[in-house]
């Protein structure tokens, strides 16, 4: 599966979301995926909408208190940090022109960076 193709935004103005609506809202997020092979930018519930960093988070809070208010939790991407945001350096090759420069293409990196899996050592390795 691919991350999402930008960041999304949250615009839900209320801290608290009904269990039910939130319910929807998490069943249309595994259907989308599902079905688009890709995480999606921001998951709505009903015309307002949360970020996917702030739904994973909310997400987590739920499933680690179920039977608490579902509460908004806005996330943090600590993977960010790893990706470059000079765009003019990170492109320093030999292979590209001089003064090349791809912002675009390191937003997209850190938008794919959703879907990076950790290395697992094994022993003996």
């Amino acid at each position: 599966m691919d991350g999402p193709i930008g960041a999304g935004s949250t615009t839900l103005k209320s801290d608290v979301i009904p269990a039910a609506a939130f319910d929807v809202a998490r069943r249309d997020a595994a259907d989308f995926i599902r079905r688009n092979h890709r995480l999606p930018n921001e998951v709505f519930l009903g015309a307002e909408t949360l970020s996917l960093k702030d739904f994973t988070a909310t997400l987590a809070s739920a499933v680690l208190q179920p039977n608490a208010p579902i509460r908004v939790v806005h996330g943090t991407i600590g993977f960010d940090s790893y990706f470059s945001t000079d765009p003019h350096k990170s492109f320093d090759w030999i292979i590209h022109p001089a003064g090349f420069a791809a912002p675009e293409l390191l937003d997209l990196g850190r938008l794919q960076g959703w879907t990076l899996k950790p290395a697992v050592l094994r022993a003996g390795v």
